[in-house]
């Protein structure tokens, strides 16, 4: 995933791989943003890559979020997280690898930005890799505007 020709990375995960994997690619170290650094997203198209850590980093504790009621305290409690998320869902595209929509934090973030992850005029704007359990599952994703690549 680090050698996708992209320099901006969003991850649910805790653990340090992607940021270690972007930081040897890139042979510099990725800026790290965690939930509490959501403004900075406002200034994210200067040269230097980044990794957001959506849930927090294993290198810090403290910042993880670990359960679906703490993210959905840090959806409702945090407004500069929210509306980074949101931003990045209505002005990027993005590809979402390695995440079940079993997981309870991926279906919070569904349910919640619903509206940001319409398709605009039936164009496609994220993508998901991987197989959905059932044809339920698949058309909510399109639904969403999120074209499933399995």
């Amino acid at each position: 995933m680090a050698r996708l020709p992209t320099r901006h990375f969003i991850t649910t995960n805790f653990d340090p791989w992607l940021k270690n994997a972007v930081g040897r690619r890139l042979d510099q170290t990725p800026n790290v943003l965690l939930p509490s650094d959501a403004a900075a997203l406002g200034h994210l198209d200067g040269e230097g890559a980044w990794v957001f850590h959506l849930h927090g980093d294993a290198d810090k504790p403290d910042t993880c979020v670990l359960t679906a009621s703490a993210y959905r305290r840090l959806l409702s409690g945090t407004p500069a997280w929210r509306h980074a998320v949101q931003s990045l869902l209505s002005t990027r595209h993005l590809l979402f690898l390695g995440t079940s929509l079993s997981e309870p934090h991926l279906d919070v973030l569904l349910g919640e930005f619903e509206q940001t992850f319409q398709a605009i005029g039936g164009l496609r704007r994220h993508w998901w890799l991987g197989r959905p359990a059932n044809v339920v599952e698949r058309r909510r994703l399109e639904r969403l505007g999120i074209e499933v690549v399995d």
